[in-house]
């Protein structure tokens, strides 16, 4: 066999390589979704007319529809708390401002990390939850609804 063919030969095994390699990214990468975000949910701060109590189960709702979706690596909720008190993580009330949240972040080394507030005027309902970013301390994202009815509809209606 002449150079000129092993030539040949050789850049059409090449060429069939890196056909092969192209194809293989291709298929990765429609059957591999992005990487998943690790992220915890932080209790819900209660404020007027809803109990503490109320806040953080419907903060577990929050946490369990986040986990429905398979979007996310979500830190269980016991899980949290204890490593939380396990690092000496103080919080009297619920962790509402964005150094707190950042703070726990770091501590459950997460990505990102959600947070709330549910309050109650007369007889409307507000839910606002944000996300932040642990690493820049920026509020990526923000949503507000209000709901007017039973506090027990919160849980199907908006969170």
């Amino acid at each position: 066999m002449d150079s000129r063919s092993v030539r040949r030969r050789f850049c059409s095994l090449r060429y069939l390589a890196l056909l092969a390699f192209t194809s293989l990214q291709l298929s990765l990468s429609q059957t591999q979704p992005f990487p998943k975000f690790n992220i915890a949910v932080l209790d819900f701060d209660s404020r007027g007319g809803i109990t503490k109590e109320e806040a953080t189960t419907l903060s577990d709702v929050f946490n369990s529809q986040l986990v429905q979706t398979d979007e996310f690596i979500v830190v269980d909720r016991n899980r949290i708390k204890a490593i939380l008190a396990e690092q000496g993580f103080q919080q009297t009330e619920a962790c509402s401002q964005v150094e707190c949240v950042v703070e726990a972040g770091k501590i459950l080394k997460v990505q990102k990390m959600f947070f709330g507030a549910i309050g109650k005027v007369g007889r409307v309902f507000n839910v606002t939850i944000q996300m932040v970013d642990v690493e820049t301390a920026k509020i990526q994202l923000t949503e507000s609804q209000n709901y007017a009815g039973d506090v027990e509809e919160l849980l199907y209606e908006v969170v």
